[in-house]
């Protein structure tokens, strides 16, 4: 995630090297650069999950982690698709080690999907529907504790983007200033 944000800050750089000098003085071009380069913080949107029932035949590669199956069983499962909302890359960095070691979730194109798996009917199955839903909601909340870190880190962040501006602009008006004294220095005629 350090890779992310290293990227935000090379960029504000060579940003604030290209602005003018009238740029370098307002305060409002602090609040722009601001809102340029924060980071919009990863959420899920519920709002539009969608949700399919589907089955599979269980084989080694494919079978839910921790379910007892034989080879060829037949797993019936909601297929959830919930899009991520902000900086999609910061989740998927928080939750690769999950991402990698599941096949019950993936991050695909700004959608975190979800397999919950029951072993019998699902369609028209009070039992069966309740007991998905609750496994979705369960993983979600696991989900949510990843964000919620991806928060904490995004306030830090934000305060040194505000440092880093600070910092950048001061140096960039000071570069500017030694070039135009070595500039004058170089003018005979002055």
């Amino acid at each position: 995630m350090e890779a992310i944000y290293d990227k935000v800050f090379t960029d504000l750089k060579k940003f604030i090297d290209k602005s003018s000098d009238d740029d370098l003085k307002a305060e409002l071009y602090r609040e722009n650069l601001r809102r340029k380069f924060a980071i919009a913080p990863p959420y899920l949107d519920t709002d539009g999950l969608a949700v399919e029932i589907k089955s599979k035949t269980l084989t080694d590669n494919n079978a839910p982690e921790g379910y007892n199956y034989t080879v060829g069983d037949v797993a019936n499962y909601a297929y959830y698709s919930i899009p991520v909302r902000g900086k999609v890359e910061l989740l998927e960095h928080k939750i690769k080690n999950i991402l990698e070691a599941s096949n019950k979730f993936a991050i695909v194109n700004s959608y975190l999907f979800v397999e919950e798996y029951y072993f019998e009917k699902i369609e028209n199955n009070e039992k069966a529907i309740q007991a998905v839903k609750a496994e979705l909601l369960k993983d979600l909340n696991f989900i949510h504790t990843f964000i919620e870190q991806i928060h904490k880190e995004l306030k830090v962040f934000v305060n040194r983007l505000i440092t880093e501006i600070d910092i950048e602009i001061s140096a960039e008006i000071e570069r500017r200033n030694r070039k135009n004294q070595t500039l004058k220095k170089l003018n005979p005629y002055q």
